[in-house]
C-alpha cells in the first residue's frame, strides 16, 4: 500500500441490500456505537522514523455518507456505478481504514455500503460486524444503547501474539512443522486414481 497509495487493492468493499424501512438517525448512532466498542475500527497507521505502526485512537469520526438515488429512472443501477467508483478511492491510512455509507433506493429499499481496508477486515470480521450492527440497531429503536457487549479487542489479541513469540511457543510450533514437512511429500492421489508421476507434461481433457 506505501508504494502504490492510490490502489484500491486492498480494499474489502461489501454492499448490503436492505429491505424494509429503516431511520437513518438510528442507524447512524448503532454505526457509531459500533465503531466506539470495536479498537479495530479505530485503528489508523502512523509512520515513526520511517517505520509503519498500529495507533487506535481514543475516538473515531463514524460518520456515515447518505446518498439518495430513489428518484434516479435506474436506482439499482445507480447504486452499482456509485459504489464501484466509490470503492476505487485512496483512503488515508493514518486518518481513517473504513468507508460508510447509506444508499437509499426507494423508501423499502436500501443500501449499507462498506469498505474496510484489509489491514483491520476479512470476509469473517464482515459477518460480525453486520450482526454487530443489527443487534445495536434494534437495541436504539427500542430506546436504548444496548448492552456495553464490545467486540474482541485487536489490539490484546496482537498483544498477546506478542507475548506467545517471545515465549517462545510460536517458535515451537515452527519447528514440529519443519521437522514434519521435512522429507519429500507423497504425491496425493486425485479422485481415487493412482498418484501422477512428477512430470510437467499436460493434455486437453
Amino acid at each position: 500500500q506505501k508504494l502504490r497509495p492510490d490502489s484500491s487493492l486492498y480494499h474489502v468493499p461489501f454492499a448490503f441490500a436492505i429491505d424494509g424501512a429503516i431511520d437513518p438517525e438510528r442507524f447512524r448512532v448503532a454505526f457509531r456505537a459500533l465503531v466506539a466498542g470495536c479498537d479495530a475500527l479505530r485503528s489508523v497507521v502512523v509512520e515513526t522514523g520511517g517505520v509503519p505502526r498500529v495507533k487506535v485512537l481514543a475516538e473515531q469520526d463514524a460518520e456515515i455518507a447518505r446518498v439518495d438515488l430513489s428518484r434516479d429512472r435506474d436506482p439499482d443501477g445507480a447504486a452499482q456505478r456509485w459504489m464501484r467508483e466509490r470503492c476505487h478511492r485512496p483512503m488515508n491510512l493514518s486518518e481513517c481504514l473504513f468507508d460508510c455509507a447509506l444508499l437509499r433506493l426507494s423508501e423499502y429499499r436500501w443500501v449499507w455500503y462498506l469498505n474496510l481496508h484489509h489491514l483491520i477486515s476479512d470476509f469473517g470480521s464482515m459477518t460480525v460486524i453486520f450482526r454487530r450492527v443489527q443487534e445495536l440497531y434494534r437495541a436504539v429503536s427500542e430506546g436504548s444503547t444496548g448492552p456495553s457487549l464490545l467486540l474482541p479487542s485487536f489490539a490484546q489479541r496482537v498483544e498477546r501474539e506478542r507475548r506467545e513469540r517471545l515465549a517462545g511457543r510460536v517458535r515451537r510450533a515452527d519447528e514440529y512443522w519443519e521437522r514434519k514437512l521435512a522429507g519429500e511429500a507423497e504425491p496425493l492421489s486425485m479422485y481415487g486414481g493412482p498418484p501422477p508421476g512428477m512430470s510437467t507434461r499436460a493434455r486437453r481433457i
